[in-house]
Parts: C-alpha cells; sequence; structure tokens
C-alpha cells in the first residue's frame, strides 16, 4: 500500500538513506499519485538529495492537485516556497526541507 512505502520513505530519509528513501517515496508516488501528501514526500527527498528541480516539479503537481486540507496545502506552499529560495540563491546542498 502506498502509506507503507510513504512511511518507509520517511523513516528512510530521518536514517539518511537517501537511495532507499527515493525509492520507497516514488513507489509510493507511482501508487497514489493523485494523493499531494505522497508527492509531498517524493519532494522531501529529491530536496535532500539535492535534486531542487526535481522537487520543484513536484511540488508544483502536489500544489494543483485537488485537496481538501488546508494545513497539507500549507506545507506544500511553503516548501515550495523553500525550494524556489535556494534555487535562486544557488544552494542545492541546502535542500533539506523542514
Amino acid at each position: 500500500q502506498p502509506r507503507y512505502f510513504r512511511r518507509a520513505g520517511i523513516a528512510a530519509l530521518d536514517a539518511d538513506k537517501l537511495p532507499a528513501a527515493e525509492e520507497h517515496a516514488r513507489k509510493a508516488a507511482e501508487l497514489a499519485g493523485a494523493d499531494p501528501a505522497m508527492l509531498r514526500t517524493l519532494a522531501r527527498v529529491y530536496a535532500a538529495a539535492a535534486k531542487l528541480c526535481e522537487a520543484e516539479e513536484t511540488l508544483v503537481r502536489a500544489r494543483e492537485l485537488k485537496n481538501e486540507n488546508d494545513s497539507l496545502a500549507r506545507e506544500i506552499a511553503a516548501d515550495l516556497a523553500d525550494v524556489r529560495r535556494l534555487l535562486a540563491a544557488g544552494k542545492p546542498d541546502e535542500g533539506r526541507l523542514p
């Protein structure tokens, strides 16, 4: 189930195991690509791996999806602003999002 892959991705991200985190987060997004929370997790992994362009693209997709969770919408918007700030500053190595 997608939520298990999402949780595994978050755990791997927290353990600083970025290849595993990306694999799990991608699988979650593949299985539930219409869920903005899954895409936000994938974007967080991309940002941590200094893949800011991928993170931005993923967050834009997440923001465009139907979402009735106001907190999640605010978190996605804040993450997108952070990624764009890092891109503008040319600091790809500071990609970890809260």
